[in-house]
């Protein structure tokens, strides 16, 4: 005979049964990884880490009591997990005869670890907004995208696609078109721009509540554009006119870029430094593009005609090549030596920028007309070369995996492997922090729940399938 089941051992029975947790389910689940935390210069215990869709669910102890699941479980077998690298300036270009060649490059750069670039303008930004969208949707296999559209620039714009403004009535007209296109942020150029439109944009930018970062006319002044609302500058050129005693005169004298020679040869690391410690009275950004300094000024003497990416490259952008390196070839020793002087002295303003406060980004300039300047390897190359320049290794991750989100103001959704954040991230074979060349070591490149499929290369990556 049964006998009736007691009300305290069925309340018991019931409150054990809710108290049980379900069994979480993912999509993709990471066993044995250790994390790389850029911040904090620290690498984890081995862990396990869930991914739904493009968000990562949950991390979690190996020796943790929670059973899980997944559709797709990798066990790193005690590699090292990251967030993706972000390329802060970068060029799709070419016009309409290269929009194939352009989208060809996109595996490149998730094939070298770079899961977000920043577009830094060019004349195909509506094949741009289309490639964004459709990664977004999943629909195309590429890295992030966030674009400044067309570069605004002056009465004979340097590069086809960027908008003329020469007045007021035309920089508001200009920023209402990018409005309309749904830029993530301004971009000027200083082909012909002149010094009052460009502070003109600064003005009206910021009054939109609009990111500003770019060129500047050589003699525009650094810091009164940065007073007016100026975000950052792009290349470290337009720091030398506030590095000098005599910056001011020099700027005024000399014709643009032609001032360089004596603004390097006037440099005073004491008023560079004051300089600096004005910069950052509020949030301001750099991006040194230090490899490309380095490609252009090697390009004299370098062939790179057996360079292993060079057959990655269309056929188009490889003879746009040709522009850059002619003008290479013909320097005299005088203009070489001055290139060589000009690379060292931005490598040593690398690490007192840095320690007075200025957020600097890591961007390759790679694309169209940037000769052999590859995307993806040459983000690598740059955070080694930052490295170099006296920053730690966590220090150069974070100019790409902290410093990029935090341009846009996304801060919270990447930068580290947390439940919640995007789960754009890096399987390493070796630790970064303890060499950065280890960033070249990738096992596999995570983009939400997809696993990217690598290629060979020369930087160590390997055939997945």
């Amino acid at each position: 005979m049964l006998r009736p089941i007691s009300f305290l051992f069925l309340l018991s029975f019931l409150i054990h049964s809710c108290s049980v947790e379900p069994t979480p389910q993912f999509d993709l689940l990471l066993t044995n990884v250790r994390i790389i935390d850029v911040i904090e210069n620290s690498t984890s215990a081995p862990m396990k880490v869930g991914i739904n869709g493009d968000t990562i669910a949950m991390v979690a102890d190996m020796d943790s009591n929670l059973v899980t699941t997944a559709k797709v479980q990798v066990d790193g077998k005690g590699q090292y997990l990251m967030p993706g690298l972000w390329d802060m300036h970068v060029h799709f270009r070419g016009g309409d005869t290269m929009i194939t060649e352009n989208k060809a490059l996109l595996k490149m750069f998730l094939n070298h670890g770079v899961t977000t670039v920043r577009d830094a303008g060019g004349d195909i930004t509506t094949a741009i907004l289309e490639w964004k969208k459709e990664i977004a949707m999943g629909n195309l296999e590429g890295p992030d995208i966030f674009t400044s559209g067309p570069k605004l620039d002056g009465e004979r714009p340097a590069w086809p696609g960027s908008l003329r403004v020469t007045s007021p009535e035309e920089v508001s007209a200009a920023l209402d078109s990018l409005e309309r296109l749904g830029v993530d942020y301004v971009k000027i150029y200083d082909g012909s721009l002149q010094e009052d439109i460009y502070y003109e944009i600064i003005k009206q930018a910021e009054s939109r509540n609009l990111k500003v970062t770019g060129h500047m006319p050589m003699s525009a002044d650094l810091i009164k554009a940065y007073n007016l609302g100026l975000d950052g500058i792009e290349h470290l050129y337009y720091v030398l006119g506030v590095s000098s005693p005599s910056g001011d005169s020099i700027r005024r004298l000399s014709n643009g870029y032609g001032s360089l020679p004596a603004l390097i040869d006037s440099f005073d690391p004491e008023t560079a430094q004051q300089a600096f410690e004005t910069l950052v009275k509020k949030e301001f950004y750099a991006t040194p593009t230090m490899h490309i300094g380095k490609v252009l000024k090697d390009l004299r003497t370098r062939d790179h005609s057996q360079d292993s990416l060079l057959s990655q490259m269309g056929d188009h952008i490889r003879k746009t090549y040709a522009r850059r390196e002619s003008g290479a070839k013909s320097r005299s020793d005088e203009q070489q030596e001055y290139t060589e002087k000009r690379f060292q002295l931005f490598k040593e303003l690398i690490q007192p920028m840095h320690a007075a406060g200025i957020t600097l980004l890591a961007g390759s300039d790679c694309g169209a007309y940037n000769s052999y300047v590859y995307p993806g390897a040459s983000l690598q190359e740059e955070l080694m070369l930052l490295t170099q320049a006296g920053l730690s290794p966590a220090e150069s991750l974070a100019t790409s995996i902290i410093n990029g989100p935090q341009f846009f103001g996304l801060q919270t959704e990447y930068g580290t492997i947390q439940e919640g954040k995007k789960a754009h991230m890096l399987l390493l074979q070796k630790n970064p922090l303890e060499d950065i060349g280890n960033i070249k070591s990738i096992e596999k490149v995570i983009k939400g729940q997809k696993i990217h499929p690598l290629k060979s290369s020369e930087n160590g990556t390997k055939e997945k399938g």
